[in-house]
């Protein structure tokens, strides 16, 4: 078990110091630490600890001690007081978290200018304040942020105008957080809150068409208040839609000249108002070239040569089976160096061979190639391979 004490609790009765490097001057690990960062709280019997090391040994000079150069540990320890709760200094900490704070402001009020300031009462002894800021946005209260406090004030610049916003507070002492505060609530913006997101657009065109011609517009219904649009593009390969182009928009219209013809193409929209993006539409699509949609990317070459020979020249030309409707090929060499294959180059070239000069003589090479079509580029072949030993 990760207490190394097997589950045994016959050591219970003594007091307990345990390590734990979270540079954490509190017992908030053992009360309130979560499980899911690896320490398992409370074990072997205690329910409460002595003293904890929360930093691993330090040299005196980097700890600020005068006093010797010697090394050091940072402990906190737990000092009872007279009637065995708390401490004797009569401070009125009582060896608890703090309380829930109170005093939020803003709370009901409707605020029409940048900055929003948030802040609660100062409660004594607190160490850091934690802010959770949630927005209104379509009936539903959405997360909007966290900020973390050494101060019981914090200033924000709330991004969704004529929204409403509701926050909460917590205050953490040596012992640990303590619970949240109720929420409070304000409107922000020039009318006020409850500002919904936009609606998935619809209207799509072209849906269902065959086009023959660049280039495409897309198109969806005007949105009242939308300042952006944002148009999602895919095309079919194969079997498998794959992703073009995102493009984003003041207007509801984008106009854009598709790469690979003879394919079919879908595409979906979005709109952005002051209060954020909303959904997405649904899919429309279309079908581009003379032939309609459907075209596939070519297949991988065969035929390469040379494979598993030997060059004496001091050029080489690399080929492969011409395929039909093929407008590029790209060839890559890689070559031997020690222990595994280096990159070397890569071509293009309008046909299906290549000649190059190796700079490197006394070496293996290995190659391979790919072509494209009007739908884009095919798979790879396998590797070929040979010998340079020029004259």
């Amino acid at each position: 078990p990760a207490d190394g004490l097997g589950g045994s609790t016959e050591f219970s009765h003594l007091p307990l110091w345990y390590a734990h490097y979270d540079n954490d001057v509190s017992f908030n690990d053992w009360y309130n630490y979560p499980e899911s960062h690896g320490y398992l709280g409370p074990f072997g019997g205690w329910t409460d600890p002595t003293g904890k090391q929360y930093e691993d040994t330090v040299h005196a000079a980097r700890a600020k001690v005068e006093a010797c150069d010697k090394n050091i540990d940072w402990n906190v320890m737990y000092i009872a007081d007279d009637d065995g709760g708390g401490d004797d200094d009569d401070d009125g900490d009582t060896g608890s978290p703090p309380p829930p704070p109170t005093g939020l402001d803003p709370d009901g009020n409707t605020i029409g200018t940048a900055l929003v300031q948030l802040s609660c009462d100062a409660i004594s002894g607190a160490l850091e304040y934690e802010f959770v800021i949630e927005y209104s946005s379509g009936g539903e209260w959405r997360p909007y942020y966290t900020y973390s406090s050494s101060d019981n004030v914090q200033a924000f610049w709330p991004q969704y105008d004529n929204a409403a916003y509701r926050w909460k507070v917590r205050a953490r002492n040596a012992h640990g957080w303590g619970e949240f505060s109720d929420w409070a609530g304000f409107d922000f913006g020039e009318t006020g809150g409850g500002g919904d997101l936009p609606p998935a657009p619809s209207g799509l065109t072209p849906d269902g068409q065959t086009i023959t011609a660049s280039p495409v517009t897309l198109s969806c219904n005007t949105i009242a208040g939308a300042t952006q649009y944002e148009f999602v593009i895919e095309y079919r390969s194969g079997a498998n839609w794959n992703y073009y182009f995102t493009y984003s928009s003041s207007d509801n219209v984008q106009t854009f000249w598709p790469q690979y013809d003879n394919a079919s193409y879908r595409w979906k929209v979005r709109a952005r108002n002051a209060n954020g993006w909303g959904e997405f539409s649904d899919w429309a699509g279309f079908d581009f070239g003379e032939t309609g949609g459907g075209g596939d990317p070519p297949p991988a070459p065969t035929g390469l040569d040379p494979n598993v020979v030997t060059i004496g020249t001091a050029s080489v030309t690399l080929s492969c089976n011409a395929i039909g409707g093929v407008t590029e090929y790209e060839f890559w060499i890689e070559y031997w160096v020690g222990t595994s294959y280096s990159y070397y180059y890569t071509y293009s070239s309008s046909t299906n061979s290549k000649t190059f000069w190796p700079a490197t003589p006394n070496t293996d090479y290995r190659w391979r190639v790919r072509a494209r079509n009007d739908n884009g580029w095919g798979a790879w072949s396998d590797w070929a391979v040979f010998f340079f030993f020029p004259p």
